[in-house]
């Protein structure tokens, strides 16, 4: 009876969440713990803050917004026209990072469809990921904690290579989160993975309908399908750098 009541709960979660609009912004970090970690141990003594700069230095201060409107949501990369050039220095080390403004990511997920679509690119040559938005198996625990305004409840994902820990808030019925992530009884407000951490910083109901555009073009491809080219190339560059050719 009890999994009973907890199915018809979802449901109506869901069913109510498809007919609202909403806008959200969430930040990201990429995870440097390990090569954090290791610039701490090797370079502490001559600067005791190296870890946290290093932190800063790493990551591109990227901000994405979540647009959902009627079962359709976007995951769209907010331009920022300020190009990345940090720089450490301390003794005869130098460490810099300039980087140029990515290309936007765009992400289309289809929940009748059950289905997901997003641009990238490997060395210029432009992809679209088809995949389904079902992935692993979501297991919320019994952990809850305040995060801003919203009560939330965590729950993890443990796929083949990495675990996904998730907090959602049920406070907004509706089953969606950054980038490909999904399929809980609300929306995800941080959500951490073994490369990269997002958190929900804004979040407002719009009060309009909301036309969407075309989804990515590219060769269509799967996920698993992109990650194996993105790992064989990156195979043949490191390659080609090793018999410098």
């Amino acid at each position: 009876m009890k999994k009973t009541g907890v199915f018809i709960l979802f449901c109506f979660i869901s069913q109510f969440g498809f007919s609202q609009t909403f806008e959200a912004v969430y930040s990201k970090l990429l995870n440097v713990e390990g090569p954090a970690n290791i610039m701490e141990e090797t370079y502490k003594d001559q600067r005791p803050n190296i870890k946290e700069e290093f932190i800063l230095l790493s990551n591109p201060n990227e901000s994405y917004k979540l647009t959902f409107c009627n079962g359709v949501s976007t995951f769209l990369l907010i331009p920022n026209n300020t190009p990345i050039d940090r720089e450490i220095n301390f003794g005869n080390v130098n460490i810099r990072v300039t980087k140029a403004q990515k290309k936007p990511t765009y992400l289309i997920k289809k929940f009748e469809d059950n289905l997901y679509f997003e641009n990238a690119d490997i060395f210029g040559r432009e992809y679209t990921i088809i995949d389904s938005l079902g992935f692993g198996q979501w297991k919320i625990t019994k952990e809850e904690k305040i995060i801003g305004e919203f009560k939330c409840f965590k729950a993890i994902n443990k796929l083949t290579d990495y675990q996904v820990e998730a907090w959602f808030t049920s406070e907004i019925p509706i089953p969606d989160g950054p980038w490909f992530y999904s399929g809980l009884p609300g929306l995800i407000v941080e959500l951490k993975t073994d490369k990269m951490y997002f958190k929900l910083e804004k979040f407002k109901y719009v009060n309009e309908k909301i036309e969407f555009e075309s989804r990515p073009t590219g060769k269509s491809i799967t996920r698993k399908e992109f990650e194996r080219i993105e790992h064989d190339k990156a195979y043949q560059l490191k390659k080609m750098m090793e018999e410098g050719t």
